[in-house]
């Protein structure tokens, strides 16, 4: 045993346990990782923070302060808790502020484009708002039949704004691997490139001209031919940050402070939902996100969806309320049973 049964924990501020119905983890907010632990290292966790070893001993049977000793190396190993053995040094230790808010109406927004059924002023007019709005971030999905013309004068008049831009684009047989990699190298606000239905070898990224482009301009067989494609919930996806955590705790981690815009102008909480609340060219988008009714999405949080609230990993998952049986149902495309914490 490598520590005083007389010391007080002391759980780290930005390491926080959460529970799911078999097993917690403990988030690990600046480092931006994670540990699985049983739900009875949670409740110890949660119930004797910043209170004596000794205590926590004298509550469980000495058949188990094995157990404890295993759980505390841990911990300690982990940095997760840290010892003291003066019990006036423990207001030195806040808990973390869990409150999350953002200097924008609008954080990110999704617009999907096909076929040019609107003329590009529109869309202009739309990332001219979105800016005023404050969002960062936007990804902007090209789908077949887009009008790839009218898409580089978009990225031209993002270079004036100040959002970054996610831009996914179906491959152009007609063109090089690299002409992708000379997109995202002329326009500034592009933040990375995506080009899928790609189905040739990558050799060039091999070369040491390409090869720091890789992180950035990424190449797929997959066809994603409208916005069904999205909406999966992953490990891939998880997020393990302070930002990502406390947004989680109140609001939805997709719909919140989102909009997007389908492919035949509808603006939307986002492309796969149904309800639409005007049209790109003749709607005034800073009225339609000051609606209770466009925000009402906003907060349907983790805990508020069944199944999710049970799930270890719902304060890092991207989570999905367009493919739902119902607005608080678990997301359709989830394939993880938190009961069983398997993956099918």
């Amino acid at each position: 045993m490598k520590y005083d049964l007389n010391d007080h924990m002391v759980m780290v501020a930005n390491c926080i346990p959460v529970k799911g119905y078999s097993r917690s983890i403990i988030y690990d907010l600046y480092r931006e990782t994670f540990d699985f632990i049983p739900n009875d290292l949670y409740d110890i966790l949660s119930k004797y923070n910043k209170r004596e070893l000794t205590t926590v001993f004298g509550d469980t049977p000495k058949e188990f302060h094995h157990v404890l000793d295993e759980y505390f190396d841990f911990l300690l190993e982990k940095e997760y808790v840290l010892l003291t053995n003066r019990p006036d040094e423990l207001a030195c230790f806040p808990d973390l502020n869990l409150e999350w808010d953002a200097p924008a109406t609008i954080t990110n927004a999704i617009i999907d484009i096909r076929q040019p059924l609107f003329d590009q002023k529109d869309y202009s007019r739309f990332l001219k708002d979105l800016n005023d709005l404050g969002c960062t971030h936007l990804q902007v999905r090209f789908f077949p039949g887009y009008n790839h013309n009218m898409a580089l004068r978009l990225f031209e008049f993002l270079n004036d704004l100040d959002m970054l831009c996610e831009v996914v684009i179906p491959y152009d047989t007609a063109r090089p691997p690299g002409y992708y990699i000379n997109l995202y190298q002329h326009y500034q606000k592009i933040h990375s490139i995506t080009v899928f239905d790609f189905h040739q070898e990558l050799d060039f990224f091999k070369k040491e001209d390409y090869r720091p482009f890789s992180q950035h301009v990424h190449f797929t067989s997959e066809a994603v031919t409208d916005q069904s494609h999205c909406g999966i919930i992953s490990p891939a996806y998880f997020s393990v940050n302070i930002p990502m955590f406390t947004e989680s705790l109140q609001f939805n981690s997709c719909l919140n402070r989102k909009v997007a815009v389908d492919q035949f102008g509808n603006i939307k909480n986002c492309p796969s939902l149904t309800k639409s609340y005007g049209q790109i060219n003749s709607s005034s988008l800073k009225d339609i996100v000051k609606s209770d009714v466009f925000k009402e999405c906003w907060t349907i949080s983790k805990d508020k969806i069944s199944i999710c609230r049970m799930c270890e990993f719902r304060y890092m998952c991207t989570d999905c309320r367009a493919f739902v049986s119902d607005a608080t149902d678990k997301p359709l495309k989830c394939r993880y049973n938190p009961i069983t914490c398997e993956w099918t």
